[in-house]
């Protein structure tokens, strides 16, 4: 069986974000190799993490003189060693100045707003206050305003309703866009001579059990 490549980190890289990055795909990484099998020791998968890590982390960890280290303890030590405290006021500040970008689709505006929201301890209040951000930060002014008309809505409605209107706004611009392609394509080619308007539109005439297509008159090329 082909063995997954070690997960490689820095220093140089040291966020909450990236190392919270960087523990998901060493978790992938043991479960890809069965290094999670409970036959596995605690102290084969610390050696592979701390292959992963650089000589710089190694140090923090060793100075750290950790009893029975595990895997868990190094990524709690990276996070409360390196990392400066979180500043609640200015995660608050970055979530509610939060507002969709131009060119930014609604996933991308939901995820970051969700990440965001994670850091701000919302509690018991995170769907309502989610959903305020929500509505006042998309970049569709009509869209804003049918949300408005609709306080009562839950967060997930919120989020459906949004992606249906970018969906049915991004159909809308295709279509328009097939139209007039179709609407050039037509002006282009030669028409016909018509003495008799009336007689242009193509009739049908329906018999008892079956329908008859009957081709235009009086039409002069």
């Amino acid at each position: 069986m082909s063995k997954i490549t070690l997960p490689q980190f820095s220093n140089r890289e040291l966020t909450l974000s990236t190392i919270n990055d960087f523990e998901r795909k060493f978790d992938f990484y043991l479960i890809a190799n069965e290094l999670d099998d409970a036959k596995i020791t605690e102290k084969v998968r610390v050696a592979h993490l701390r292959l992963s890590l650089d000589s710089a982390l190694n140090d923090v960890i060793d100075n750290l003189k950790i009893d029975d280290l595990t895997v868990k303890k190094i990524f709690t030590a990276l996070k409360s060693e390196m990392l400066p405290k979180e500043n609640k006021a200015y995660n608050q500040y970055k979530f509610f100045d939060r507002v969709q970008k131009p060119n930014e689709s609604f996933n991308e505006y939901i995820m970051e707003i969700k990440n965001l929201a994670s850091k701000c301890n919302l509690g018991d209040k995170y769907d309502d206050i989610v959903k305020c951000r929500i509505v006042h930060g998309v970049k569709d002014t009509a869209l804003k305003e049918r949300l408005y008309r609709s306080p009562d809505l839950s967060l997930q409605e919120v989020i459906n309703y949004c992606r249906a209107s970018e969906d049915a706004k991004s159909k809308m611009g295709e279509v328009g866009t097939t139209t007039s392609s179709s609407h050039v394509f037509y002006m282009g080619t030669q028409t016909p001579h018509v003495t008799d308007t009336h007689v242009l539109s193509s009739r049908y005439t329906q018999g008892p059990s079956n329908m008859e297509f009957r081709e235009p008159t009086n039409i002069k090329v």
